[in-house]
């Protein structure tokens, strides 16, 4: 299910696929996966959050025990060893018109989640406060690459999509890099923490975009990320990270999926090149992909991918 297409807007066409999982291979498989991402798989860093949990909406005891079967599907699909999801960032279930929506930021371990749906789970089984709940660590100038959340909804009524609508919603809203924010009138505000294991950038010699005479070694920006949250990616302080990103108007101008220097060097140049025959560079275009976030990742403009893509 997408993002950025509300499912309670009749003016749009929402496709919905619905799947069951029985994957009982084990995470044999996973780890070749792995092993060829951007990050390793060992948390090199990890912090005490701020867990804000929020309740709205009218007390669903009743319905307790669907709610944490939904959470507890949405968990063993989160975990580290669901094989084929090392790189998933969001999943939706629903059982029994209950709707989980949960949001895992790239850069953060996937048993951080797991752990905040287990807090989820526990509070669901003491007491349904609401028709929709929130947990969400956010902000503190957190981008969406370290941000994590868990949504459940409680429709009132059979078929009624405005459930679905929040869960999308806050997913949305967490993917951005931002927090849900709370209606002080409608809803109850707690607190909790937890711990949130950050993931390992691989190490400059590991990147492939690096060439040690020119190009500096690189990261990718995410969606809320600041120069601050970039300088703390990199490892390296904020005066350093302006003197290897002189752009004078980089902050305002800052887009996910653009890359940014964390050392020394000159920005490579991700634009393509056409085929050695003529025929144009090409692209397999990905569930989510935005031409924004296509033009941003290949230092190209959208109106250039328009132009070149007139008769697909």
């Amino acid at each position: 299910m997408s993002h950025h297409i509300p499912v309670d807007d009749s003016s749009k066409t929402s496709s919905l696929f619905a799947c069951w999982d029985n994957n009982k291979d084990g995470a044999a498989n996973c780890h070749e996966a792995i092993a060829d991402a951007n990050v390793t798989t060992t948390s090199d860093t990890s912090e005490t959050a701020t867990v804000e949990v929020v309740w709205s909406g009218t007390g669903q005891s009743q319905r307790a025990d669907d709610a944490v079967a939904v959470a507890q599907y949405a968990s063993s699909q989160t975990s580290p060893l669901s094989c084929g999801l090392n790189d998933r960032t969001s999943t939706f279930a629903y059982l029994n018109d209950v709707f989980i929506g949960v949001w895992t930021g790239p850069m953060v371990d996937k048993q951080t989640t797991v752990n905040l749906l287990d807090q989820v789970i526990s509070g669901l089984k003491n007491e349904v406060e609401g028709s929709l709940q929130l947990s969400q660590v956010c902000g503190s100038n957190r981008a969406a690459d370290y941000t994590v959340g868990v949504a459940v909804a409680i429709p009132e009524s059979v078929a009624d999509l405005t459930a679905l609508a929040q869960v999308q919603n806050a997913v949305k809203t967490w993917s951005m890099g931002n927090c849900v924010a709370a209606d002080p009138s409608s809803s109850k505000t707690s607190k909790s923490t937890l711990e949130v294991h950050q993931l390992a950038l691989a190490s400059p010699s590991d990147r492939r975009d690096l060439d040690p005479r020119a190009n500096c070694r690189t990261i990718v920006v995410a969606q809320g990320d600041s120069r601050g949250s970039l300088a703390k990616k990199c490892g390296i302080s904020g005066a350093n990270f302006t003197k290897y990103n002189p752009k004078k108007n980089l902050c305002s101008t800052l887009a996910a999926k653009q890359r940014v220097c964390c050392s020394s060097g000159t920005l490579p140049n991700y634009a393509p090149k056409p085929q050695s025959d003529g025929v144009c560079a090409t692209y397999l275009v990905k569930k989510g992909d935005t031409c924004a976030d296509l033009a941003a990742s290949y230092t190209v403009t959208v109106t250039q991918i328009e132009n070149w893509n007139k008769k697909t």
